[in-house]
């Protein structure tokens, strides 16, 4: 039995497909274990421990400030502010006055939902305009401005790591690029081939002039014959009509 048949019957075989699974559970554990050993790694490190913790605090922290009611005593030290209600016309005279005052807010859509939402959520006077130039500072430093234009910085190319494949699963691709990956193409008929339909569904012959022609050949004998006697009648087939043309000139 040819070896590309006992690679098809195997994968067809039930102890193949039980392999896979010890494989994929074999990957699951070790994501696993990775997950735990870093966790293990933080643990016992108190530096690495308190900038976890910290990083945690502060991801609630933002939360309640894009989401919640600020502390008002966090509010305060942004500037002093007043809460009630007014009309619409003074809400649109203070946001017309924030905007001239705030040079580094940029005006669209979204900034202005989460600038609005924000005064509203906190019960701060929407007619005043400190109620927004307050909330405008704490956005900035939260990143509130979800869709504000970022400062566009130049792209550093990232050398690829290196993958380090095992022996698994050099086999799968190698399997993979034999079955899939088209090689060479035949001139004559202009059909493509992989590895292994060389191997199993052409004549020995037509492999032996395929392969040459991977390997920059031109291909066997017999295919240099045929081209060659192709290059004679397409000259042939030139001088015969530019002997024609003479000789109907000259009858002319």
């Amino acid at each position: 039995m040819s070896g590309a048949r006992q690679q098809f019957d195997r994968q067809l075989s039930p102890a193949y497909t039980e392999y896979l699974k010890d494989k994929q559970a074999e990957a699951d554990q070790a994501a696993a274990d990775a997950v735990a050993a870093e966790a293990a790694r933080i643990a016992n490190d108190p530096v690495l421990s308190f900038q976890q913790s910290a990083n945690t605090q502060a991801e609630v922290e933002r939360n309640v400030v894009l989401n919640g009611v600020v502390n008002e005593l966090y509010l305060a030290q942004f500037g002093h502010y007043r809460k009630g209600t007014c009309s619409e016309d003074q809400k649109v005279a203070a946001r017309v006055k924030f905007r001239e005052a705030a040079k580094d807010y940029i005006r669209n859509n979204s900034n202005g939902a989460v600038l609005v939402a924000m005064v509203d959520r906190n019960g701060l006077h929407p007619g005043d305009v400190e109620s927004y130039l307050i909330c405008h500072e704490i956005l900035k430093i939260w990143g509130g401005y979800v869709d504000a234009d970022p400062i566009a910085e130049p792209a550093q190319p990232v050398a690829e790591p290196e993958v380090i494949l095992t022996p698994s699963q050099q086999a799968d691709k190698d399997y993979e690029y034999r079955h899939t990956v088209i090689v060479v193409y035949d001139p004559i008929d202009g059909k493509g081939y992989t590895e292994f339909d060389l191997d199993t569904k052409v004549s020995s012959q037509t492999e032996l002039r395929l392969r040459r022609l991977m390997e920059g050949k031109v291909g066997n004998n017999r295919y240099d014959e045929y081209m060659q006697t192709q290059d004679i009648k397409h000259q042939q087939a030139i001088e015969t009509n530019q002997a024609a043309d003479e000789d109907r000139e000259d009858r002319l």
